[in-house]
């Protein structure tokens, strides 16, 4: 992982964490977390890179965390969202694993995708309504990548959190491929929906995939 190794000493540098308490509200001991490449770090430097590019594109926010996640400071999450309501030449994707901190940064921006992954039953149920269905978002997604096991909710569930893409994928590390059966009724359910259904590269494996190939837009 470049985080381990080419790019470990670069992260290293970067000294602003979230921040860590003991029970009693005292502060711990840091030294752990300021060696940990994957430690929740703030990057401000980068806040205003979208600000200096003009020409239209796509930004996945937080590639290697969540913006949302649990012990991430609000403030953080506060700036992200001030810099993307900024740039509205830009379309950024934010996607969540805590679909129940989604609520308090509602009405998102229209230049925002905004999409909770799922990779079991119990997790899409949360992430359609603990989540999109409580938000107003000009797109919502789901990722449901690692697909761990066979999904199945009605089309009228999809309809109700307004879902515009569903994204499947499989786990790589380590390799599992879903059969088909593990998402064939959800996919039908989202065709009945009227909602597309993009299908990452991965996912096809041990079965010969016969479904049109929808394109996410770029």
């Amino acid at each position: 992982m470049l985080a381990r190794r080419r790019l470990r000493h670069i992260y290293l540098l970067n000294t602003e964490l979230a921040p860590r308490f003991e029970a009693d509200g005292s502060s711990l001991n840091r030294y752990d977390d300021l060696h940990n490449p994957f430690y929740p770090r703030f990057w401000r430097d980068r806040l205003l890179e979208p600000t200096d590019r003009q020409k239209p594109r796509g930004i996945f926010t937080v590639d290697m965390g969540d913006l949302f996640g649990i012990g991430i400071p609000q403030e953080w999450t506060e700036l992200v969202m001030l810099q993307i309501r900024r740039c509205l030449q830009h379309r950024f994707y934010l996607l969540t694993k805590q679909p129940q901190n989604l609520v308090k940064y509602s009405p998102f921006p229209d230049n925002c995708w905004v999409g909770v992954s799922a990779t079991n039953q119990t997790q899409l149920a949360q992430a359609l309504y603990v989540g999109l269905a409580r938000i107003e978002a000009k797109v919502k997604f789901l990722s449901l990548e690692p697909l761990l096991e066979r999904l199945r909710l009605k089309s009228v569930d999809f309809r109700d959190a307004g879902i515009s893409w569903i994204i499947i994928g499989a786990q790589t590390k380590p390799p599992f491929y879903p059969p088909e059966a593990y998402f064939g009724g959800l996919e039908q359910d989202a065709d009945e929906a009227g909602i597309p259904v993009f299908e990452k590269n991965n996912l096809v494996r041990n079965w010969q995939c016969t479904r049109p190939r929808q394109e996410m837009p770029g």
